[in-house]
């Protein structure tokens, strides 16, 4: 899901002085949050009728926590529906190819969820819980998984589409392969990578509070929105992008290996293993930059 960004958006602006955030390209008090909606301007919509279509085939338009935005339908496209761009990339094989040895029967005796082609699917569930040996796919709207996300050991993928969607931990733990996409305000407060491979991507504004990398993981971490990352900590061999304004505090003092790619005034403090530094980012090419085993 892609709401209407508050990029280039500076709060306070003309009008009122103590709207210091933004949502949805609007700038709002700070105690505008899912908790207190009271506190927020009226909505955009209520109805994804009210939001109008955009330019992109494959996304259709969605309201969600009052603001109008698109929510991308893969079902269109031979890879995923990226709403901001269309169709991109080919069927992910990596959920699909699922573990070795195990099959939809399987899935449907240790699933939670739905068991579709093998892959247990878990929607919208206060509390998701994978099962190891099969592969997962969780989805979480608008204020669903507050109690947390949690991995199996199997490949794994976290959809956060709706405000505050993931409001509760995702931990990737065990998981060989865990992919964590989120794509709304306030949706990620806190992502902890496991030992495996992990994919992050935090795409709109004051998505991420605090990704961490524990020591053993491969992390790939990249940030889009305004603020959407507010603290990376990496202790593992990490590779992180950081958009305009995007990343606030980025910690690899404890890495493996760290590099860090901000743009123009990505980064507003990075913390780099000694002497990788480079730029107003880190490198992991070097002496002492890269000691993973």
């Amino acid at each position: 899901m892609m709401t209407r960004s508050c990029e280039g958006v500076r709060c306070p602006g003309a009008g009122d002085p103590a709207a210091t955030s933004c949502v949805g390209g609007v700038c709002v008090s700070p105690e505008c949050t899912p908790e207190t909606p009271e506190a927020c301007p009226p909505p955009e919509c209520v109805a994804d009728s009210e939001c109008s279509a955009g330019s992109v085939p494959c996304a259709a338009p969605v309201c969600l926590a009052g603001s109008c935005g698109l929510r991308g339908d893969d079902a269109r496209c031979e890879g995923r529906c990226d709403p901001r761009v269309g169709c991109v990339g080919a069927p992910d094989a990596r959920v699909d190819a699922g573990a070795p040895d195990a099959g939809a029967a399987d899935c449907a005796a240790v699933c939670p969820g739905e068991c579709v082609a093998g892959v247990c699917e878990i929607i919208n569930e206060r509390t998701a819980r994978c099962p190891d040996g099969v592969p997962c796919r969780v989805r979480c709207s608008v204020n669903e998984c507050r109690g947390g996300v949690f991995c199996g050991d199997a490949p794994c993928t976290v959809e956060c589409v709706g405000l505050g969607g993931c409001r509760g931990v995702v931990e990737c733990g065990a998981s060989s392969d865990c992919d964590v996409q989120c794509d709304s305000f306030r949706g990620c407060p806190d992502i902890r990578c496991g030992t495996g491979r992990c994919t992050v991507a935090c795409r709109e504004d004051d998505d991420c509070n605090r990704v961490t990398c524990p020591p053993g993981g491969t992390c790939e971490i990249a940030c889009e929105g305004v603020g959407s990352c507010a603290g990376i900590i990496c202790e593992g061999d990490c590779a992180i992008t950081c958009g305009d304004t995007a990343c606030q505090a980025v910690d690899c003092r404890a890495a493996c290996a760290c590099d860090v790619g901000c743009t123009g005034s990505a980064c507003a403090t990075v913390m780099c293993r000694p002497g990788c530094e480079s730029g107003s980012g880190c490198t992991s090419t070097g002496a002492g930059c890269d000691a993973c085993p």
